[in-house]
This record gives structure tokens, sequence and C-alpha cells, in this order.
């Protein structure tokens, strides 16, 4: 058996019932974890383990919150074992002082991060999930100068200096794992390293026809697949990308595409939104020649022009999210026709929506102007803050109108006009507004005003004078008429007469009288 040389700096082991006892006050951060190894903890500065550090990486204070960054060093977790019985293993590693990393396809500023990553075509098999602590500072990845091969760092110091050392995936699990692969295992996972890292060769396309083939192929998670052309308009919305300026550049059979993504083919641009593998897709670009560009740079970019009714048939745009339409194309744009749709068309091209704070369009047969605040849909209308005045007739915002009643208004800024003046009135008794189409007026003897419901309930008409009284100024005779208390004045004669009572009698009259006789 060949012997496996583990080319890895110091490593303190800690499992979980064996894991060194921290300072008083201080727990480990990943504590439910199976293992926990630290590099070089001999190493450590004075402090990193300590609670009230908050530069120390790795540990947390009973209670308080997560201590991360700085102190060098950095954490690295990996899946142990397989599904349905996942535990973890968290590494903390120490970052060298000098360390610069060059960020590429497959790594940024943590060179770890491709390792851990689904795109390691090893992550998930048993060997590296068993042995993870032989390599993981070895921080494998694709090595872009020699396509196919892995790269690693041999040692801290290498690390410290940004240094790879190329080498054949075979090779590379010879010499770390033949203890525990066989020579079969080891070439298959080599022939998975390398179709992973080999970059694929990328299609360019501005065909309607096999752009739409591309989109209704393999499902690579986008919401303009419509493999059974469930879209709204009259075919599928990737059809407009034909050309004369964009295309699609795709990888794998074109019926089944392991991933693509938007080019503008003149410029040599493509947009880094990919659908599928997009590991592989950024490296058969760049090696067609290709470069990324913003979505900034595919403005004024000209679609076809596929009219659907008041709409285009047009695909949710990844790239500024809306289309100037020039009669002859469509152009991308960041202001205009919007086309963040998932229906297969393009947003209306009429009227923008005040209500939706202009982000919809709706066509103009649709939408009605509402005084000081704008245009808005009948959606709107039906579900917004809008009524139709009881005056006018017209929509109006309900913040710029009275409420006369149950879910009726009137628009404040046309009641008070000559115009509509003499078609409402004030209750004076409950203080409602009322239309006089609908409720008739009763003035009452001092002038107020009620409304006729009001009346009826609450109010009386004084039979002496004709004048109407609230109910509780009023009293019924015992003759059964009604007669304002004001006016009840058995001094007067008309009143005693109204009321049924005898005349009054003038005692002095009388006496003259039987003087005169005798």
């Amino acid at each position: 058996m060949t012997e496996v040389t583990a080319i890895i700096p110091s490593i303190v082991e800690a499992p979980k019932a064996d894991r060194p006892k921290l300072p008083e006050g201080v727990k480990y951060l990943f504590d439910d974890c199976d293992t926990i190894t630290i590099t070089d903890v001999s190493g450590a500065p004075e402090g990193a383990f300590s609670s009230d550090n908050e530069e120390s990486c790795g540990y947390t204070a009973s209670g308080g919150g997560y201590i991360s960054g700085g102190m060098g060093y950095t954490g690295i977790v990996s899946a142990m074992r397989g599904p349905g019985n996942e535990t973890y293993h968290y590494h903390f590693y120490r970052q060298p002082a000098l360390a610069t990393y060059t960020a590429s396809v497959y790594v940024s500023e943590n060179p770890a991060n491709f390792a851990v990553s689904d795109g390691n075509p090893w992550r998930r098999e048993a060997f590296f999930r068993a042995h993870f602590v032989r390599t993981v500072e070895h921080m494998i990845a694709p090595s872009e100068k020699h396509p196919g091969l892995l790269m690693y760092f041999q040692s801290p110091e290498k690390r410290a200096r940004d240094i790879r050392t190329p080498i054949k995936p075979g090779k590379y699990l010879t010499k770390f794992f033949s203890d525990v692969l066989t020579g079969e295992e080891i070439n298959d996972l080599a022939v998975k390293w390398t179709m992973m890292s080999t970059p694929p060769k990328a299609v360019i396309t501005q065909d309607a026809d096999e752009i739409e083939r591309v989109y209704k192929g393999k499902y690579n998670g986008s919401c303009m697949h419509f493999a059974n052309d469930g879209y709204e308009g009259s075919q599928h919305p990737a059809r407009a990308y034909a050309g004369p300026d964009l295309g699609t550049a795709y990888i794998g059979d074109i019926d089944n595409a392991d991933g693509r993504c938007l080019v503008w083919p003149e410029k040599k641009i493509y947009y880094p939104k990919f659908y599928g593998d997009y590991r592989r897709m950024e490296q058969a670009m760049t090696a067609i020649g290709y470069r990324s560009a913003s979505e900034d740079e595919f403005e004024g970019a000209r679609l076809q022009r596929i009219q659907f009714g008041s709409r285009f048939v047009a695909p949710y745009l990844d790239v500024c999210g809306a289309i100037q339409d020039d009669g002859e194309y469509l152009k991308i744009a960041h202001e205009g026709i919007p086309c963040r749709e998932t229906d297969g068309l393009s947003g209306h091209t009429g009227r923008r929506c005040a209500y939706y704070g202009g982000s919809r369009r709706f066509p103009e047969d649709e939408m009605t102007n509402i005084p000081d605040y704008g245009w808005v849909c009948e959606e709107a209308l039906d579900n917004g803050p809008f009524a139709v005045c009881a005056l006018s007739g017209e929509y109006a915002y309900r913040g710029n109108m009275t409420a006369i009643g149950d879910d009726e208004y009137i628009r404040d800024d046309i009641m008070h006009s000559a115009e509509y003046r003499s078609r409402w009135f004030r209750c004076d008794r409950d203080g409602g507004i009322y239309l006089t189409a609908n409720m008739g007026r009763v003035t009452m003897y001092d002038g107020e005003v009620w409304a006729a419901e009001n009346f009826d309930i609450y109010g009386s008409t004084c039979q002496l004078s004709g004048e109407n009284y609230p109910d509780d100024e009023v009293t019924i005779l015992d003759n059964g008429k009604v007669v304002a208390d004001s006016l009840m004045d058995e001094e007067d004669e008309d009143y005693r007469a109204f009321a049924g009572l005898d005349p009054l009698v003038n005692e002095d009259a009388e006496e003259n009288e039987a003087l005169e006789a005798a």
C-alpha cells in the first residue's frame, strides 16, 4: 500500500467530549458540531480565546453575540456524513498575516470556498467527508492555467504567498487517499473532476427556433421555461431575443442545455445572470473571448417587435427591466414599458397608474383621471381609496371628499360652487349632509334646516302657528292639537279658542252692568 502523506500543519482535533476547556464564560461557537479542529492553536495570539476580545474568531460569550473576524482565524464548515444523518465538522485555520489571494472563477477572497461548495465534485463523496481534515487546508480548486487539473496549497507558507501547485486529480487522490480508495475509484473520481473543470464548448445562437428549443428544453430555474407553451402571448417570449443585437449562449445539448445566458455577439459581451451550471458557463464564455458586462452595457440593444394586443411578446428582462418601442424594434432601457412580467408579455403600453406608484401600465381606455391625484386603472378604482362623487358623477380621491352617508361622497372642491350648492344641505340636527334629490329639507321655526327623515322622528308642526319645532318644544293638548310651548298663553284669547278653553270673564264689566240695571 502506498504511504499517504498528509501535508497539514499541526492540528488540535477536539471531538465534542474531549474538547479543550475554555476560559469561564466562553463557549464554542459551533458547539453542536460533531468535531472542531484548530490549526496551530499553540500559536494563537494572547487573548484569542477570551470572551472580551471581540476580534477573536470562532467563539462566543455565553449570552453574548457571535465573535467573528480578526486575529487571523477563519472558519470552514463541511458536512461529515451522508444524507439523513448529517453532522458537521468546523475547522478554524490561521490566516497568515501576509496572505493575499487572487480572485478567479473558482476562488474568491476566501480560498477555501470552492472546496466546501457544491461545485466541488468530491464534496459529498464518502471519502471526502470522512477524511475532511486531511485536505482542509489544501483548499483545492480547479487550475485555471491548466484546464482539467487540480491546484492546492502544499503548505501554510505557500498559502501565505498565494502559491497553488497544479496536479492531476488522479495523482492527488493517490497521494492523499490511496489508503481508502481503490485504483478504480480513483480513476472514476478523477474523471468527475476533469469533466467538471474542463471548459465546455459554448454555442451562440440568434435563431428564434433554436433559442426557443434552449429555453423549452432542460429546466434551469427560469420563469421563461414554458416547456408546455403556457405563456400568454402568440409565441414563446424568448424568440424576441433573436437578433438583430442579442442572442443566447448555451452549453450542452440544445434540447437539454446545462446552462445558458444572454449575449450581445457583436460586442462579445454576456450578462452574468446564468441559468443552470453557472461555473461551467462562465468558463465557456471566457474560453471564447466573451467578457462579463453590466446591465447598463445592454441598454439600447434591440429585441424583435412582436405585438400582442396592447402589449408585446417579451421575456422577463434581467437587464434594465424595461423596453422602448421605436416602431421597428423594442430597445432595452431602464425607463419605458416594463418587462418584468412572468406571463411572456411586456407590461401594458398605455398610461402609468398613479395608485401603483407608476410601476404598472394599463391601456388608456381603462384609465380614469382623478383630480389632484393622477391617472388610475380600473383595478385601482375598485380596490383603492376612490369613490364616485354624488354631485358630479365622477371619480375622485376620498381624501379630497366629504362623506354624506354610507359609501356616498361629494368632492370638496365643487360642493360650494354655484353650480352644486343648491343640490345639497347640511342637517342642523345631526350634522349630516344630504342631497336634495334624495332627501326633503324642513325649515324650523328658528331658521334651522332639518332632514325630513329626522323631522319625521324628532319634530312636529305647531298647529297654532304652522311652524316646525323639535318634539321637546311642543305639547299635545287635551283636544289632541299640537302647540309650541312658547305659544301656550292662557291670557291670549286666540290660544284659548285654539285650546278649546272657555272665553275669559271680564269681572269689571259684569259689575258695571249690574249697577246700571239697578
